[in-house]
């Protein structure tokens, strides 16, 4: 999901491309689940939101959440703050142009979603981000998932499966400027590793 950690997670989905046949269906299944939401002190087991890191953190969201209103977004659920909670907030019909759909960041709990035509559409604006750590592809067909999986500009992709996924082995890096080099046990592997080439010549 979106809001572990109140969305406080880098590789964290950050915006939500669906196709226009399943736009409306997704938008009522989504805001159904996290209305249930319970917010509060994360160490009481059935909270599912807590506050962000810091009140100055919760009011760079609320100026990003308002920014991205102005610029065409329609909030369907939150998009309130109070202190340094942000509540779960879903923004729906977010123009392709607005910032929050390229290179805007939100650090918190907030999920922008669109409505793409095809699949040309839904990749350019995907990869249009200076950001490539993580993406994200569900569907019934592995034609089109390993399609995507090959274009996406992206460090890691999980087919049918949130962006959060890490497993042992993975390497953990992105494209773009999403960090420097890769993470993870392999590749520290590499990392602490100095190799050394030998070439024997006429010694036979």
């Amino acid at each position: 999901m979106r809001f572990f950690n109140a969305g406080q997670i880098c590789c964290a989905p950050k915006r939500f491309l669906i196709h226009k046949s399943l736009y409306n269906e997704f938008i009522e299944k989504i805001i159904e689940k996290i209305s249930g939401f319970k917010f509060g002190n994360p160490i009481e087991s059935d909270t599912k939101i807590g506050t962000v890191i810091s009140e100055k953190a919760a009011k760079e969201i609320e100026r990003q959440i308002e920014l991205t209103v102005s610029q065409g977004g329609k909030i369907a659920l939150g998009g309130e703050r109070y202190s340094a909670f942000v509540e779960p907030t879903v923004i729906t019909d977010v123009p392709f142009e607005a910032d929050i759909m390229h290179d805007m960041e939100v650090f918190g709990p907030v999920m922008p979603v669109t409505s793409f035509e095809d699949e040309e559409e839904a990749l350019n604006l995907a990869n249009d981000t200076m950001y490539g750590l993580g993406a994200s592809v569900f569907t019934e067909d592995m034609k089109k998932a390993t399609y995507f999986a090959n274009e996406f500009e992206a460090g890691s992709v999980v087919i049918n499966g949130s962006s959060y996924f890490r497993s042992f082995e993975m390497p953990f890096g992105g494209y773009k400027y999403s960090g420097v080099g890769s993470e993870g046990v392999y590749s520290t592997f590499d990392e602490l590793t100095t190799k050394k080439c030998i070439v024997l010549k006429g010694i036979l």
